[in-house]
Formats: C-alpha cells, sequence, structure tokens
C-alpha cells in the first residue's frame, strides 16, 4: 500500500472546509459543550498547533503533530479524543492510549488528565512497571477509557490472556515525545506493536505528538506505515533567545581558584552562574555527562550556598529524583543541574532561563533543552550556553544559529532490527497460534524500518527461534512453545539491563562511582585509562564485581577512554565548523579566537575539504571534518587495514573534528595516507575490527538475551562469549549484533562518500611535516576528554597518610600458633611487640579470612586435607614475620595486596619513620596490581 503524507495546509476539500470555519470560531468552538466548558475553567487560549490539529483529528485523519516545548500540544491530541468518546457509549474496554517514553512523564501526564478527565467525566488511569497488582487488578474489572502506558506495559498487556482483551474496543492511541522514542529500538518495538494492536482492535486513529524533528515526512510514516498522515506543523514558533559565551577570568578568579582548588577558568563560569542565579528565579542547568553534572554540582555548591544547587539525572533514584524535582518546582532549589534526564516534558514548574553548560552538541537538543524555559506560548525561551573553550565556542555558535533557522537534524534510523523483529514474532505467536508466515511477513514490511527486510532473512529469525525452542516452524505457519510466555514477559524491554561496576581506588579502599557493564566491557581493560568523579583513573585490574584503580598522573602517556556516551556531532555540523574556522568565523567577536587562529595559520590554514596528517611523538593526528559517527567510522576502518599489516596493534580515538591513532613504535604517517587512498571493503573491514573487539562482546549478549540464546542474568565476565560467536556465526544474531554498532556507533553510507571524494580528488590528503599544529594538538585534550573541572591529582603524600591511617584503624584477627587463642586488636593499640594475651608466646599470625572451621581443627590437632595444609604454611608464615617484625609486620600484611613475600620486601628495608614505611607499602601495592603476584601466594 502507498505511503500517503500531507501538511495540513495541503489542498484537501473536506479539511479545506473545516479549517476555514475554524479559522473563524476558533477550533474549540468545534468541541462539544462539557470538553469547551472545561477549556473555560481552565482559561486556555488557543494556540497554532491547537488551530491546526484539532480539525484534523475531528475528522478521524491519522496526524504528526510538531510545535515547540509549552505550546498546547498534548491538550491539541488530548481535547478532540475527549470530545469522541463523550460522543459515543462507554464499552467495557480501554477506548484510549497515550503512550509516553518515561515513567515520569507518566506521572505529570496523569495529574493534567486527571484534572480534564474529572472536568469531563472520562475515566483515566496509569499503567507500568511498578503499578501494583491491585492496579491492574482494578483496571481489569473496569477498564479506564484513557490509559497511559509505557511501549514495555504495552507489550506486556497484548499478550495477556485477559487484559488483551480489554484492549479490542481501542479507537485513539497518542504517541507523545515520538522524537524521543523513533531513534531507538524501543520505537521499532513500539512501531510493531502497534501493527500488533491494529489486528486485535481493527484500525485506530495514530496522533503522534513531537516537540523538535528535523524530518517529520519520515516520523508520519514510522508511527502511519501505509497509512495517510496529516504533519500539522505549528509555523509560529515561540521567541527563542540563545546568548553564547565563553566566559574570561578575571582577577579576583585566580584568588578564588586558589581557595576552592579549581583553575581560574573554571571560576569565571561559576561567577557567571553566580551572576544568571542571582538574576532568576528558576535557573535548569544542563550537562551532557553525569560526571560533568556531579563535578559541576560539587565546585558550584562550593561558590554558592550548597543548598541552592542540586542534581537530577538518570543514575540517581527514582525517590531521590521526584524529591528533586518537587524540591526545584516548590522554589527550594534555586539552581537544578540536569543531563538529559530532563530534556522531555516533565513538569518542574516555571523555568527563567536554561543554561547549557558547553556544547549541546546537537541542534535538536539545544531547541528542546532552551525550549524548557518560558514553557508558554506567550513568553520568550531563554538559553545561554557556557562554553567550555575557543571550540566549544564556535561549535555553540553555529549550533545556536542553525537553531534559529530550524535546521534540525534528521532521525537516526534504524534498519531491520532483526532482535526486536524475534521478540515480536514470539508475542504474535502468544496471540494467535498458529501465525501465517506470510501475513507475519507483510504485517512487518509495512515498517521503513523493515523495509529492506527481504524473505531469507526473515525465516532466518524464525529458524533461529525455532532453533531455541521458543516456536515451532514448518513452511507456512509457526506457533508458540512452552518456553516463548517466560521468554517474551523477561524480554519486554529492549534497554540493556546492565551490570554496574564500583570503581574501587586502591590507594584509599574508597569506591569512587559506578561504571556500566556496557562500558567496561568495551572501553575498559588492565592499564587503560579513563576519567570519573574529575579525575583520571588508571585500570589495575577487572574483578566480578569491581575495577580496581590507581590515579594517573601522566595523562599524556596514553589515551583515556571516557565513562559514558558522548552526544554525537553531525556531519553538516562538523562540515560548518571546519568552514568556520577556514573563514575566520566569529574572530572578529572573539580575540581569543582569533589568536588562535593566527597561531594555527603559522603551521596551515584549516580546511574543511582536506584532512590534513600530523605526527606527535609515537602519534598520527587527522583533522578530519566529517562528524562524530563519520570519524569513529574512518578511524575504526583505517585502524583494522594499519593493524592487519603491521601485525601490531593501533589504537585509535576520534572526535568530531580528528581522529587520533596511537602506533605502538614510532608514528606512521604514511601508512595512513596510504589506506585512505587503497580503497577497501569498508563493511567487511569494520566486521573484521570489530567481531572480536569487548564492545562486540558485550553488545551480542544483549542482542542474545533479546534473541534468547542467553538468559537474562548472564554477565560477559562470566561466559566464553568468542566461543558461543564463533558457534553461532552465521546467525541473525551476529548480524544484528553488528547492525545495532553500525547504527549506534558508525555512519557506514557517509564514510563511504568520504572514500570516494578522496579517490576523486574532491577531499585532498595533506601530509604535514614537523610538530604538530595547535588544532591537531587540542586532540589531546578533546578526545581524552579531559574537563576543565577535573580535581587536580591528589599528592602522594596526602595518599599516604590515608593509607596510614586506613590500615591503623583496622581491627585485626589474630591467631596463636603455641595455644590456640584467637584474638582480635585495633593496629594502633598493638604494641611493638605483638604477643599473645594468653600465654604471652610471639608466635602469632594474622587471619585474613574467616575460616573458623580450619582454625578449630587446628586447635584440636585434628588431621588436615592437602588445602587446610597450605592454609597452615601460609599462616605459620605471617606467624614467623610478625614473631620477628612485630606490629610494623601486622601493618605491612593487614594492607590490600600485601602478602607474605611482599611484605618481607617491605620489611627487610630501612625506614626512617613511619610515613617512609607507609610510602613503601603504597609502592608495593602498586606493583602487586601491575603483577598481580599476590594472586599466586597462599592467603591465610
Amino acid at each position: 500500500m502507498p505511503q500517503h503524507m500531507s501538511f495540513c495546509s495541503s489542498p484537501h476539500s473536506n479539511t479545506l472546509i473545516i479549517l476555514f470555519f475554524s479559522n473563524l470560531f476558533m477550533s474549540f468552538n468545534l468541541l462539544c459543550e462539557t470538553v469547551r466548558k472545561a477549556i473555560k475553567k481552565k482559561g486556555f487560549s488557543e494556540t497554532e498547533i491547537q488551530r491546526k490539529m484539532i480539525p484534523v483529528l475531528l475528522e478521524g485523519k491519522h496526524a504528526l503533530g510538531i510545535a515547540a516545548t509549552g505550546t498546547g500540544k498534548t491538550e491539541a491530541a488530548l481535547l478532540p479524543v475527549l470530545h469522541k468518546l463523550l460522543e459515543k457509549e462507554r464499552e467495557n474496554s480501554v477506548e484510549a492510549l497515550y503512550i509516553t517514553p518515561l515513567r515520569a512523564l507518566n506521572r505529570d501526564i496523569l495529574s493534567r488528565l486527571t484534572w480534564w478527565a474529572e472536568e469531563t467525566g472520562i475515566s483515566v488511569a496509569v499503567r507500568h512497571g511498578d503499578t501494583p497488582a491491585s492496579g491492574r487488578s482494578k483496571q481489569l474489572k473496569q477498564p479506564p477509557r484513557l490509559l497511559i502506558t509505557t511501549p514495555e506495559s504495552l507489550n506486556a498487556m497484548l499478550c495477556a490472556p485477559k487484559m488483551s482483551k480489554k484492549l479490542t474496543g481501542v479507537k485513539y492511541v497518542i504517541i507523545d515525545e515520538i522524537h524521543e522514542l523513533a531513534e531507538s529500538k524501543r520505537g521499532v518495538q513500539l512501531a510493531l506493536e502497534l501493527e500488533r494492536l491494529s489486528r486485535k482492535a481493527g484500525e485506530f486513529q495514530r496522533i503522534a505528538l513531537s516537540a523538535t524533528v528535523g524530518d517529520p515526512e519520515y516520523i508520519a510514516k514510522f508511527i502511519c506505515p501505509g497509512r495517510h498522515c496529516e504533519i500539522c506543523k505549528a509555523e509560529e514558533s515561540r521567541q527563542m533567545k540563545i546568548d553564547v559565551e565563553l566566559p574570561q577570568p578575571v582577577r579576583q578568579d585566580f584568588v578564588d581558584a586558589e581557595r576552592i582548588n579549581t583553575k581560574a577558568t573554571v571560576v569565571a563560569k561559576l561567577r557567571r552562574l553566580r551572576e544568571i542565579m542571582e538574576k532568576h528565579r528558576a535557573v535548569l542547568i544542563f550537562v551532557n555527562t553525569r560526571s560533568t553534572a556531579e563535578m559541576l554540582s560539587s565546585r558550584l555548591a562550593s561558590y554558592v550556598s550548597r543548598d541552592s544547587v542540586d542534581v537530577h539525572h538518570s543514575s540517581l533514584s527514582k525517590d531521590v529524583r521526584v524529591i528533586t524535582e518537587k524540591r526545584f518546582k516548590q522554589g527550594e532549589i534555586k539552581a537544578l543541574i540536569s543531563t538529559s534526564s530532563l530534556e522531555l516534558g516533565i513538569d518542574i514548574g516555571r523555568i527563567d532561563v536554561v543554561v547549557q553548560y558547553g556544547s549541546p552538541r546537537q541542534v535538536k537538543r539545544a531547541i528542546q533543552r532552551i525550549g524548557r524555559s518560558g514553557h508558554s506560548i506567550d513568553r520568550t525561551s531563554k538559553g545561554i550556553i557556557l562554553s567550555t573553550d575557543i571550540e566549544d565556542y564556535v561549535e555553540s555558535r553555529l549550533i545556536a544559529e542553525m537553531a534559529k533557522q530550524g535546521r534540525i537534524e534528521k532521525t537516526l534510523r534504524w534498519g531491520s532490527a532483526l532482535d526486536v523483529l524475534a521478540h515480536e514474532m514470539v508475542g504474535l505467536s502468544l496471540e494467535e497460534s498458529p501465525v501465517d508466515i506470510m501475513e507475519a511477513f507483510q504485517l512487518v514490511k509495512r515498517l521503513p524500518v523493515y523495509e529492506n527486510l527481504d524473505y531469507d532473512s526473515f525465516i532466518s529469525v524464525l529458524k533461529q527461534l525455532e532453533k531455541e525452542r521458543l516456536i515451532w516452524l514448518d513452511e507456512k505457519h509457526f506457533g508458540k512453545r512452552r518456553a516463548a510466555r517466560l521468554y517474551y514477559y523477561t524480554n519486554l524491554s529492549t534497554i540493556a539491563d546492565e551490570q554496574k561496576f564500583f570503581v574501587k581506588d586502591v590507594n584509599t579502599n574508597k569506591t569512587i562511582s559506578t561504571l556500566d557493564e556496557g562500558f567496561v566491557a568495551s572501553e575498559l581493560e588492565r592499564n587503560a585509562v579513563f576519567i570519573s568523579k574529575g579525575q583520571a583513573w588508571r585500570v589495575l585490574d577487572i574483578t566480578e564485581k569491581e575495577v580496581l584503580v590507581e590515579q594517573k598522573t601522566d595523562l599524556s602517556a596514553s589515551i583515556p577512554a571516557w565513562e559514558g556516551e558522548q552526544i554525537p556531532v553531525s556531519f553538516e555540523l562538523a562540515r560548518a565548523f571546519g568552514k568556520a574556522l577556514r573563514e575566520g568565523k566569529f574572530a572578529e567577536e572573539n580575540k581569543s579566537l582569533a589568536a588562535f587562529l593566527k597561531k594555527q595559520e603559522k603551521e596551515h590554514k584549516i580546511d574543511e575539504n582536506e584532512i590534513s596528517i600530523e605526527s606527535e611523538k609515537n602519534y598520527v593526528i587527522l583533522s578530519a571534518f566529517f562528524g562524530s559517527k563519520v570519524n569513529e567510522t574512518l578511524g575504526k576502518y583505517l585502524a583494522t587495514l594499519i593493524t592487519a599489516y603491521l601485525g601490531q596493534s593501533v589504537r585509535m580515538k576520534s572526535d568530531p573534528y580528528r581522529i587520533v591513532f596511537e602506533f605502538p613504535d614510532e608514528a606512521r604517517p604514511e601508512l595512513v595516507k596510504k589506506f585512505l587512498e587503497e580503497k577497501a571493503a569498508l563493511r567487511s573491514v569494520l566486521m573484521q575490527g570489530t567481531i572480536r573487539s569487548s564492545l562486540f562482546k558485550s553488545k551480542f549478549i544483549h542482542v542474545a538475551k533479546r534473541f534468547g540464546l542467553l538468559r537474562k542474568e548472564v554477565s560477559y565476565k562470566r561466559v566464553g562469549i568468542a566461543k558461543i560467536i564463533d558457534a553461532v556465526i552465521d546467525s541473525p544474531i551476529v548480524e544484528e549484533t553488528f547492525n545495532e554498532i553500525a547504527t549506534e556507533k558508525f555512519d557506514i553510507d557517509r564514510t563511504e562518500d568520504v572514500l570516494n571524494d578522496i579517490a576523486k580528488g574532491r577531499i585532498k590528503i595533506r601530509p604535514y611535516k614537523g610538530k604538530a599544529s595547535p588544532f591537531a594538538r587540542n586532540a589531546f585534550e578533546k578526545i581524552m576528554h579531559l574537563s576543565e573541572l577535573m580535581n587536580p591529582q591528589v599528592p602522594e603524600a596526602q595518599l599516604v597518610n590515608l593509607l596510614m591511617k586506613r590500615v591503623n584503624n583496622k581491627v585485626v584477627k589474630l591467631y596463636c600458633t603455641y595455644c590456640g587463642k584467637i584474638f582480635y586488636r585495633r593496629i594502633s593499640e598493638l604494641p611493638d611487640e605483638v604477643k599473645c594475651p594468653s600465654c604471652a608466646s610471639t608466635m602469632v599470625a594474622l587471619v585474613k579470612k574467616d575460616d573458623a572451621s580450619i582454625l578449630m581443627k587446628l586447635r584440636q590437632k585434628k588431621a588436615l586435607n592437602r588445602e587446610e595444609s597450605k592454609f597452615l604454611k601460609a599462616l605459620m608464615e605471617t606467624a614467623n614475620i610478625i614473631n620477628a617484625y612485630g606490629k610494623r609486620a601486622v601493618q605491612a600484611l593487614s594492607a590490600r595486596g600485601i602478602g607474605p613475600k611482599s611484605a618481607k620486601r617491605i620489611l627487610g628495608n630501612l625506614h626512617r619513620d613511619d610515613y617512609s614505611f607507609f610510602k613503601n607499602i603504597l609502592e608495593e601495592q602498586r606493583n602487586f596490581f601491575k603483577t598481580k603476584q599476590y594472586w599466586k601466594q597462599a592467603k591465610p
């Protein structure tokens, strides 16, 4: 069936007639009296999106409504649905669904819709994963006419034997924040759910709402596949004022920087934030990562009143977030620092100004975030972008320009999400078994995500499910098997359920932060460096639950990874950035930028139409203005080819404007040039370069779980993933794993275009000898993501003192090898000569693990097995050391990572004082984590 789309202003007889009268009498006048009374009571004035959308929806058409935040989109969709519900008799069924991407939005929408429901007499309820059994039971007995839910809960209801019957009367589905869903597998899942729902309930009216979208035609096709869809776009946009600033330090900033132990450039921004807070009642500050949120909160709280600042991000518990939202709404908090968790329409009250700390990196994010201020049609949205440096300033200026021009990035498009397809086919088999294969294939092919899916690929997914005994399959049909329901309900969400790893500083024994399993799997290995809590850390070891680290001192020694995903910069923005630097755009307004460009031009001029190749130590740096995804694709492609050529690993990191290669010995710029010019099969090289990576293994686990191959609780550390991948190498699971990486991380099509442009000479390759230019050298700061908010290195003396304090404060378990007495002492209270309190023997051992059964055997002089004999030998070794060295032996042996051999080395040295002794312990601890000798020693 051909796809149809039109805009509300397009010629269409009935629509034009209604629009004509709605413009004369207002669209509100088209609504029934009950709804009009509620509107009057609410004191609403009609907005453009309501004027355009209400007549279309009253005609029963599918529609996509696009308008700025705070312009009444929710009511534009809701009021016509309430009108229609009031016109018809109530059924014993849910008649309208309101689907939101976040549970937090459910809370807000429920409170808003409850008001309308009470005024119009329409019953409303909310249903998500936290809805108690009593609430679900009530919804089953007395279904609300309007049900607010999430994609996951709709998925659950579709296969619930009783509740699914209450969906057969659905006539209207409203999807809020569709732009947020369409870019993820959750959106793909929802699109398939709606097709399944239409088989159950018949055709229903589809209504989607979006604040910002770059390609409305695609979104309309995504949510209304094979159907006519009206695109109602409000041309009147609320006034949006965006200022871009790069605060410069003044004399007092240097004084304050000393006081709070940071840089003067940071204080300049903190001072500016304080000024903004003093001028406004409610300030919402957006940042791009959780780490930045935490660091900025800490810094700002030390510069202004601590009670006036708080943080909001997805890693915080729901209860903490709700309390924070309430406090901000009530004016108890002056400034709230948030990641993307508050981008969507969660109600946190009136916001006077939005501050973006650092570039928002995307036009759509800038519009969405800054649109949170004002939040009504008659108020101006006011935003300030505080740039972190010169490059950030140029990027932010360009984003501000594009936002005003309405040049928004296109939606991320998924191609053939095979794991989602597998889950939904099992769901279909639970609803109706047997299922006609060709009917199911045609249902799937309607969706733009699956328009390129061939029949053989579809069958391969079904065969994989058959192998896992989730369905039975013959030539024409498939159906459920016993394991299908359990698989279906344990995999309702496409969001990866990741294990958390605790990051522990071995020097202080403190937990620094937590990291997601995916980040640990894809980015971390021994000796890798990453940033967390404002400091750089080197990985010493990764256990089942912990990442053991020490502070990194020399940040130029290797490329650190980063905690969390960076927001990608588009190809178009990167091209504009390169052009702006070439033309010196904004340089007249910014002296620092002018000085930087002058310094850069002494080496060579920046040109977005060339790739410069420069070297620094064992690094090769490409200046390439192609955006985050193309640079990541190009970098991975080149690194794979060069690694294969050399037979040695070449590491790579990229940002939107540069690619850095780290060679094992010396820089080889000629190899980078060679492989840029010798075009190979891009997709197969990328597959070769990723399939053995930790990232691939981590993604494979999540995809395999969605397919049902692996159980939900499996961790990447606990299974031989490489062997499993080899066993299913030709399966749709491996294919989908690469597809997911390619969609999220790469841009293969655009990279093909870049390589073709290089081959045709449209993009020049320019090798430069000598020292790297300022722009190339900036790569080390940008690609390492070394935030200006980073805390300074903790001095070694402080680490030694912390170790001394921690060890001396320990209560240790001691065992007398002579009389068998067990006793406990705080180390600081031990005498220099350690004796048994019962028999005064100095042959006292330190027991590190609680093995009461072995100690009891020793006291009773019973026979020991082989393992117990090893324990006794190690026990006697520690007793001999304590006998010889006393209290200092206990101090050494009780430190993490110090076994008998290490303790003997430490105690055999001469130490002037306690400080030098504990410094020696610290050095041995570091050596332990590098050599892991401790694990080979017996552990009493």
